[in-house]
């Protein structure tokens, strides 16, 4: 039986707070703000997984998603994805 993937949504940091100052000295703290986690549990229930695109539309339609910002889906086995709101800095 192949395993459910779990997935976890964190809304970036503007590019601002993205890229601010340098790193020499071992690293600037970014937070990153946890907003979800999920399962797609498909193939538990003898489905698909998900593909990239059906994950991406199912975050796109949870109220926490605002325009203007953009978010990092971690998930397993390689759905990690970034993807922008409208009217995100570029």
């Amino acid at each position: 039986m192949s395993e459910s993937n779990f997935y976890y949504v964190y809304e970036l940091p503007t590019r601002d707070r993205m890229a601010n100052g340098f790193c020499h000295s071992g690293g600037n703290p970014i937070p990153f703000l946890n907003v979800d986690w999920f399962e797609d549990a498909g193939p538990v229930w003898g489905k698909e997984h998900q593909s990239a695109e059906q994950i991406e539309a199912f975050v796109k339609s949870k109220k926490y998603v605002r325009d203007g910002l953009r978010y990092l889906v971690i998930g397993s086995p390689g759905h990690s994805f970034v993807f922008e709101t409208a009217g995100a800095k570029q």
